[in-house]
């Protein structure tokens, strides 16, 4: 297993295809995805195959990471960057099992994907993406120390997009 973060109290590990049952797992959960615009994978082995295919880390060293737990080693769900090709920019995502919203999981692990982007891989900037109506992943964002840089209007609700430049 490879670690690419370590925190207080969860670390950050890059993905596997051993992932596949818990990576189902959250993404059938409609709460968890109901601003994404993703849908849940029809099967585990769906899943499976997705993670096996999964090529951020190899293309771009880096991608989205398991997020865990160091007191029991439970999986809370995952955070980390996707470079977006076509675009040129890095963004930085996260998705928790509901159980573990509003605990600081996904503040702790955007803050140790943000110092690995800035530290590790010298990255000038990040974006955020979310819904308007996604309050705790706007919380996270901001606590994170992102800021509001602009607004698109999708059908039915507006995307707001946050900015972090690296200080250094």
């Amino acid at each position: 297993m490879i670690y690419i973060a370590t925190g207080k109290r969860i670390d950050l590990r890059v993905l596997t295809v051993e992932d596949a049952d818990w990576f189902f797992e959250l993404n059938e959960d409609p709460q968890v995805l109901l601003y994404t615009g993703d849908h849940p994978f029809k099967s585990r082995e769906e899943s499976k195959r997705f993670l096996a295919a999964y090529n951020q880390y190899s293309l771009y060293k880096m991608g989205r990471c398991a997020i865990i737990r160091k007191s029991d080693s439970k999986v809370l769900g995952w955070c980390g960057l996707k470079y977006h090709d076509a675009d040129n920019y890095v963004e930085l995502g996260f998705r928790l099992f509901r159980k573990y919203w509003g605990q600081g999981y996904a503040t702790e692990a955007a803050k140790l994907s943000i110092d690995y982007a800035f530290h590790q891989l010298n990255l000038h900037e990040l974006i955020g993406r979310v819904d308007e109506r996604n309050l705790g992943s706007i919380r996270v964002l901001e606590k994170s120390g992102m800021t509001l840089h602009s607004s698109i209007s999708t059908t039915g609700s507006t995307l707001l997009i946050y900015k972090l430049t690296n200080p250094n």
